[in-house]
């Protein structure tokens, strides 16, 4: 999987190696190395869309960072689009205390409960981190079939925590392994991930 920006050539690189790939086209509410403006984004993200399409290798998807990068209107429309394509949607959710302070401040809700309340929890979600959850946002996300992918190094090197991983599978959570990108860890190996 893979998530941020220029996903037309990643995909590219990843039908060169002939990997199979979920590949997240990246929207944030301000611009990106890609796009001048979060308008232009959600235009590149929906071509990335339509050029794309899926593959029996490659999957597109939409990658709207996390709830203090987009807007509840921004994450609407994500879905919106989501939904148009059929494709997944990956976003950071729960990863640090400080995400946790700053939703409830904005929203008076836990990032789980924001999410929810914007009918974003579902099985097409694929929710990086999710460090920071209580029993009952675990049970919801498992009954929403909402899947998770863990980062340890990246949580490590940012002292996130860790994320309640036994507990997600004994709920019947998919939880799958990740590096988050290059800014929040030092490598993209997987391998090391596993031994970590």
């Amino acid at each position: 999987g893979d998530g941020y920006f220029f996903e037309q050539h990643v995909a590219r690189a990843v039908q060169q190696a002939g990997l199979r790939a979920v590949l997240g086209q990246g929207i944030l509410d301000f611009p990106t190395p890609d796009s001048p403006s979060p308008a232009e984004s959600l235009k590149k993200a929906e071509a990335f869309l339509q050029q794309k399409g899926s593959t029996s290798l490659i999957r597109p998807a939409l990658f709207p960072h996390s709830l203090y990068t987009c807007s509840p209107t921004k994450l609407r429309q994500c879905q919106d689009l989501a939904d148009r394509y059929a494709v997944p949607m990956i976003i950071h959710l729960a990863e640090t205390q400080t995400e946790l302070q700053e939703i409830y401040k904005k929203y008076g809700k836990t990032p789980v409960n924001h999410m929810e309340n914007l009918g974003l929890l579902s099985s097409s979600l694929i929710a990086g981190h999710c460090v920071w959850l209580s029993a009952t946002e675990m049970d919801l996300l498992a009954r929403r079939g909402v899947r998770v992918v863990q980062n340890p190094e990246s949580n490590m090197k940012l002292a996130s925590g860790v994320a309640p991983v036994p507990e997600l599978l004994a709920r019947g959570v998919a939880v799958g392994l990740g590096t988050d990108g290059c800014a929040s860890n030092n490598n993209q190996d997987i391998f090391q991930e596993m031994d970590t």
